[in-house]
């Protein structure tokens, strides 16, 4: 499938769904490993810790035209989402620990980057300025506990909503739900989302999504699902100008 027949589809049915990023991205079997090995030293979530055991960290870009090409850091880790969720959990600013350098280098994260941007800049023209929140998520499971995996049929307040599957562990099968409306009766797509690099793309002004809990399959040792997730938007000055 084309980018262009990529957008056509986000706007038509507000979701994509992608096998595998590997004909865009040529990484080597031990960039992949190492890549995969990065979200074993993420930080708990504390802002969610009564309502789910969840660790993470934050990278967050701009891009602007008047820079063509580039991609510009933001170093600011106090995440602010621009929604508010029907969960138990601690509202307000997030202090989240920001993505390690390793990570931020790896040339599998780089050609993600580059093929979520741009799909992303194609399909929000003529928008000059965007920025991009990339979040690393695990979602662990133990001592017989169940952790949902998002806040419910929900979305997150972006244009795009990029969901790229890393590697699991001692899990249950966890289903991806895309709906129409904010219930339970308007559900348009549901599948299991396990391949490396598999994707799941939202048009988050469109449609709503939700994952299933983490549970574990052996009770003696613990259960976890990484992910990648990047999130797109026009920038504040685009908004407003």
């Amino acid at each position: 499938m084309s980018q262009n027949e990529f957008i056509e589809k986000l706007k038509k049915t507000g979701l994509v769904h992608i096998p595998t990023l590997s004909p865009w991205n040529p990484a080597s079997p031990d960039e992949k490993e190492l890549f995969a090995c990065c979200w074993d030293r993420l930080m708990p979530d504390e802002n969610f810790a009564r309502y789910t055991k969840r660790k993470r960290r934050i990278l967050r870009y701009t891009f602007s035209c008047e820079m063509p090409g580039k991609l510009i850091i933001n170093r600011d880790s106090r995440y602010c989402s621009n929604k508010i969720y029907d969960i138990d959990y601690q509202t307000g600013p997030n202090d989240l620990a920001y993505c390690e350098d390793e990570f931020i280098s790896s040339p599998v994260l780089q050609a993600v980057l580059l093929f979520d941007l741009s799909l992303c800049r194609s399909f929000l023209l003529p928008a000059q300025s965007l920025e991009l929140d990339i979040h690393q998520f695990r979602v662990v499971a133990d001592g017989g506990e169940v952790s949902p995996t998002t806040s419910g049929i929900h979305q997150d307040g972006y244009d795009l909503v990029f969901m790229h599957f890393i590697r699991s562990s001692n899990i249950f099968p966890v289903t991806s739900e895309v709906f129409c409306q904010s219930d339970e009766n308007s559900l348009i797509f549901t599948k299991e989302i396990s391949g490396f690099l598999e994707t799941l793309i939202i048009n988050d002004g469109k449609v709503w999504h939700r994952a299933s809990s983490v549970k574990q399959v052996a009770q003696t040792f613990p259960a976890w699902r990484d992910m990648l997730i990047v999130s797109c938007r026009r920038s504040e000055r685009e908004l407003h100008r």
